[in-house]
């Protein structure tokens, strides 16, 4: 073996390892529910669910009502009448806001601006969240409790995708963002998730102008809120059970042109580590080198048991089809090649197609649709 080689092997193998030791890290560090500590018993909590048919709401509402921390109602933003559901009896007050159709900024960002306008004044604490999750009962007083102390302005979750055991798209998908899931995400990385974010109302102000021109609601954010020095806690015990099925594949390299035109760095950092992923597996079927091999088998099968706990952990063990399909991802490379063919479906070109709706995103985040469906 050559020292070039030699080399590049060295730093594939420390390249592709992070997976591992965030899933191990998270393992270590993070309980499931976490201390929730003591709370005001007057907290004014108010959901706003920018929300966009189809979609059954009836799993979500369930989930919502049965929280320990009542919430003091819920926003409801759609874009037209016609798109607001029927939802089920909630022990709570909704309401629903007709946003309109928009012209300079994502669809969901112009339904945010719509809710949060109906905010009341005497909030305590306002919780964006996606209509395809479905929290613990602990989710809400974990989330917004840096909040409501006053020790951080913004405080955020992650999903954890719960793919559909029939459809191996969705499993690979899974494999690989629940590697995502598990990293550690303190506030200079710049990572946030639109589908479980609470802000404090006085930053509401800061919120509405990010959302004015943007179509990614999260990562627009979380980047003001490194510029201005805003309080930002992502915290690794909420990890919001999300359902992955059909789509899975539109789905990841949607995300991956997302975060490539908002953040640039994190794009390169996972394509570094599919792509060395992929190097060491053509080493190791290629080369008569056992050692590799064995490497790559053990490493996949840590991480598939450690993830396997993690998601018993917060609540949502797998079932025995998942967890087998779990195991095929880690000792294989097709999540890779997976990876890589979302990776390179999303490097070229700042359009992004979403819900049927083209918009183009300028270097600055900023965007505009430019065609609807």
């Amino acid at each position: 073996m050559s020292w070039g080689v030699a080399v590049l092997l060295a730093a594939a193998l420390l390249v592709s390892a992070w997976p591992l030791f965030a899933a191990l890290w998270w393992l270590r560090r993070v309980t499931a529910p976490p201390p929730l500590g003591l709370l005001p018993a007057d907290a004014k909590v108010v959901l706003v669910l920018p929300y966009a048919p189809p979609g059954d709401l009836g799993p979500l509402c369930r989930a919502l009502a049965a929280q320990s921390l009542r919430p003091e109602r819920l926003i409801l933003a759609v874009a037209r009448l016609d798109h607001a559901p029927r939802l089920p009896p909630l022990p709570f007050p909704h309401v629903v806001v007709v946003a309109g159709r928009a012209r300079e900024r994502g669809q969901k960002c112009h339904n945010l601006l719509a809710a949060l306008d109906a905010v009341p004044g005497d909030a305590s604490a306002v919780v964006l969240l996606d209509a395809d999750i479905l929290p613990q009962p602990w989710w809400l007083a974990a989330l917004v409790g840096p909040v409501l102390r006053g020790s951080h302005q913004i405080a955020g979750g992650y999903r954890w995708p719960v793919p559909d055991p029939d459809r191996p798209l969705a499993q690979g998908v899974a494999w690989l963002d629940r590697a995502v899931a598990l990293l550690p995400k303190p506030r200079w990385l710049g990572i946030a998730w639109g589908g479980s974010l609470a802000l404090a109302p006085a930053i509401l102000p800061l919120v509405k102008q990010v959302f004015e021109r943007a179509v990614s609601d999260d990562l627009m954010l979380a980047r003001r809120a490194r510029q201005q020095g805003l309080g930002f806690v992502i915290r690794g015990a909420v990890l919001l059970p999300s359902p992955l099925g059909a789509g899975a594949f539109a789905f990841w390299a949607r995300q991956l042109r997302v975060t490539r035109l908002h953040h640039r760095p994190l794009w390169w950092g996972q394509a570094a580590s599919t792509h060395a992923l992929l190097l060491l597996w053509l080493f190791a079927l290629g080369q008569p080198w056992p050692w590799l091999l064995a490497w790559l088998l053990a490493q996949g099968a840590l991480r598939a048991a450690v993830q396997d706990l993690a998601a018993r952990r917060i609540g949502a063990p797998d079932p025995p089809a998942t967890r087998a399909w779990q195991i095929l991802c880690a000792a294989t490379p097709l999540p890779d090649l997976l990876s890589a063919a979302a990776l390179w479906h999303s490097a070229f070109g700042r359009h992004l197609l979403w819900r049927g709706i083209t918009y183009r995103i300028e270097r600055d985040g900023s965007a505009r649709v430019e065609a609807m469906g």
